[in-house]
């Protein structure tokens, strides 16, 4: 998938480059663990003969989802789901239903953490390889400390 349209940034949009959306393409929302795991497939597939599953996907079209992926870490760590997380926790007072907790701001999820945890482990592009080591320290470290909404038991992913 290509950026929006025009000047995106000024519209508060985060890129979208190389991303899978949550729906359809018109859409234009990704997010994290369905690009995680098309990441996946699209380097599983590559390890296939390609007269058995069509032409390979070229190394420079795997840059723009793994990219997409670094851009979405926050500082603890964690992977949010749709976009970075820069807004403040106290917003959440201006949730207007009791019953949905935390749908306010952006914040890390465990499931997002955990699908890209995986795909990053699974990663070697010599370009980004150091960027890759330092984003996955913090990350485990996020996990370690519980510093993510959704408690989950600390245990390495990879």
């Amino acid at each position: 998938m290509d950026n929006p349209s025009g000047n995106f940034k000024k519209k508060f949009r985060h890129i979208s480059k190389g991303s899978w959306t949550f729906s359809d393409r018109d859409d234009g929302w990704q997010t994290s663990d369905s690009t995680a795991h098309a990441l996946k497939c699209c380097m599983l597939l590559s390890m296939f003969p390609s007269d058995m599953v069509g032409e390979k996907m070229e190394a420079e079209k795997l840059f723009d989802p793994v990219n997409l992926l670094l851009s979405l870490q926050s500082k603890n760590g964690g992977f949010t789901g749709w976009e970075p997380a820069r807004a403040y926790k106290w917003l959440e007072i201006l949730n207007p239903t009791e019953f949905f907790e935390d749908i306010v701001v952006e914040h890390e999820y465990v499931e997002c953490t955990g699908s890209i945890g995986r795909e990053k482990s699974r990663i070697r592009l010599r370009e980004q390889l150091n960027s890759l080591r330092t984003h996955k320290q913090r990350m485990v470290l996020g996990m370690v400390t519980g510093e993510f909404v959704s408690f989950l038991v600390p245990v390495l992913l990879f």
